[in-house]
């Protein structure tokens, strides 16, 4: 029993110190001789086991869940992909499932799923994944704005396309010249989706992960879980994002060491989340929302010649999602936003060129070791030029005040 409360424990710690993901569920609803296995609500059941055996934690991810669906009869991109409403009649978009389950929050299955009013649908695969994402854009100045660590695309489907083969334009094209399309609004509309395509796929890409993730739904595995895990198609560096100087430049100060920075994001594209700042034990140094202000470092965590560790959190305010954290606790962006330098002194004056600056010698200036050297300097000049003034002017009064001796000096007796 104290085995289990413990491993439960560290599995909670685990859960709370980590960065929340982003689970998007997004179905294809119309996925033909396997109507009955996506109509029948144990598959919710089978996703939510799905999720959990691959790390989704509902107590700090979120998770939303989307269907697809093209009306071919007057075809509108803001309803080609929509959020599934609950039983309570809420939907989840950037969800957190905190005592709750799919099961029982969308049950009646499928009740909730997105209506047609200009049917039949298509289900366009290949738009299906971007519009899947951007569905669920944020505003970056709203206060309830969420972002995730990884976000993840898990698309229920029979993965047929109209014949695209990853080529959106042909699949589009392909369901527009269908008999039941209405070719006249497909044709209206194109050149905006191409180009919302177009941007989508500057800004990002899909990684399909491994077949070992693929969850079969149906016995034949025709129908089934496919995982994507969306990531920028630029990964950003600390160095290549903002304006943080390299190396960094710490100034010895009384007692340790201070950084003086203002970093700023290159563009508005990205915006800083997080600074911190470790030495080569571990140890946080500074933590701080923005790479801004002036930090005190105490001697006793750093020395001249110490290595530190500066890693960085970017919030990227892509326009289309806004959701994604580039963060170096994720791998993928690890190497751009984890960095190491050895701590080194442009400013490690030393009192008359070879006395160092010890803290027990910074009596004034705490904050300025030039100043305070030169202080020194000078008394020491001062005191040294006293000595020497000391000496000349006894050794100058000794020989020049007449001492007789003996032999010149006589008495005589009147």
């Amino acid at each position: 029993m104290i085995g289990i409360v413990l491993a439960i424990t560290s599995d909670s710690a685990k859960a709370s110190t980590r960065l929340p993901d982003h689970y998007i569920i997004s179905f294809d609803p119309y996925v033909g001789i396997y109507q009955d296995y996506y109509n029948n609500p144990t598959i919710l059941k089978k996703i939510e086991k799905d999720l959990i055996k691959h790390g989704y934690n509902p107590d700090i991810d979120y998770i939303s869940v989307i269907g697809y669906a093209l009306e071919m009869g007057y075809p509108d991109m803001n309803r080609f992909a929509r959020p599934y409403t609950t039983k309570d009649r809420k939907t989840w978009k950037w969800h957190i499932a905190k005592n709750e389950n799919l099961f029982s929050a969308f049950n009646p299955w499928p009740f909730g799923q997105p209506d047609l009013k200009n049917g039949p649908a298509a289900s366009a695969q290949i738009l299906a994944k971007p519009y899947s994402v951007t569905a669920l854009k944020q505003t970056p100045s709203d206060s309830l704005h969420s972002v995730a660590n990884h976000t993840y695309l898990l698309t229920i489907t029979d993965d047929i396309s109209n014949g695209g083969h990853n080529d959106y334009a042909k699949e589009w094209r392909n369901i527009a010249t269908a008999g039941s399309s209405n070719f006249t609004r497909f044709n209206q509309i194109e050149s905006e989706v191409f180009e919302d395509m177009r941007q989508f796929n500057n800004k990002f890409k899909f990684i399909t992960l491994d077949s070992n993730r693929e969850t079969p739904l149906s016995p034949n595995g025709g129908y089934r879980i496919i995982w994507h895990e969306l990531i920028p198609s630029v990964q950003p560096s600390i160095h290549s994002a903002t304006t943080l100087p390299s190396p960094l430049p710490l100034q010895r100060v009384r007692g340790g060491f201070l950084l003086d920075i203002d970093a700023q994001p290159i563009s508005e594209e990205y915006k800083i989340s997080k600074f911190i700042l470790l030495n080569a034990a571990g140890d946080t140094l500074v933590n701080s929302p923005e790479a801004k202000g002036q930090f005190h470092i105490s001697s006793q965590k750093l020395s001249a010649g110490d290595s530190i560790n500066m890693r960085m959190n970017l919030i990227l305010r892509d326009g289309m999602y806004n959701g994604i954290l580039l963060s170096p606790d994720n791998p993928r962006y690890e190497t751009g936003l984890s960095n190491s330098q050895i701590v080194k002194l442009s400013d490690d004056s030393k009192i008359l060129g070879f006395i160092p600056l010890s803290d027990w010698l910074w009596w004034w200036a705490p904050n300025n070791p030039f100043l305070a050297v030169i202080i020194w300097d000078i008394i020491i000049v001062v005191i040294t030029i006293g000595i020497i003034l000391i000496i000349a002017y006894r050794w100058l009064k000794k020989t020049a005040t007449y001492i007789p001796d003996d032999k010149t000096i006589s008495i005589t007796h009147l």
